[in-house]
Formats: C-alpha cells, structure tokens, sequence
C-alpha cells in the first residue's frame, strides 16, 4: 500500500495496520472474520488515493484476501 501511494507522490509519514480477527472453533481452525483498520498519516494526504490503495492492496495484491468468502462482510 505504501508503495502504491509514493507512485501516486502522496506525502505517507507512517502507516498503522491494527487487524481484529475470528477463528473456527474446530480443526482447521481458519479464520471465520477479519478486521483491518489502517492508520495511515502524512501532511495533505489524498483521501480518495489512500482508499485506493488500501482496496487496491487488500482486493488485488493480497492473495488470501482475494478469496471472495473472506471480502463478503465489511
């Protein structure tokens, strides 16, 4: 995510990633929720670009998140 907004030359001075999450009670024990919450800080940041690369990030380069049943609930 950092990456995508330096190419878009948006001034990042520190990102936060706090993530909350849900496993199966059984084996395997996968995760049944996940929550991420990023922070993200830097002077004049462009809130349409940060979403951008935040969906960008999640959606598309994560390939755990990638699978539909874990993008279901936001």
């Amino acid at each position: 995510m950092v990456h995508i907004l330096e190419k878009a030359r948006e001034p990042v001075e520190d990102v936060c990633v706090q993530l909350d999450a849900e496993r199966a009670g059984t084996d395997p024990k996968v995760f049944t929720r996940i929550h991420i919450h990023f922070v993200v800080k830097g002077r004049g940041l462009s809130e349409k670009k940060v979403a951008r690369a935040i969906v960008l990030s999640v959606e598309k380069y994560c390939k755990r998140f990638a699978r539909p049943t874990l993008l279901r609930e936001r």
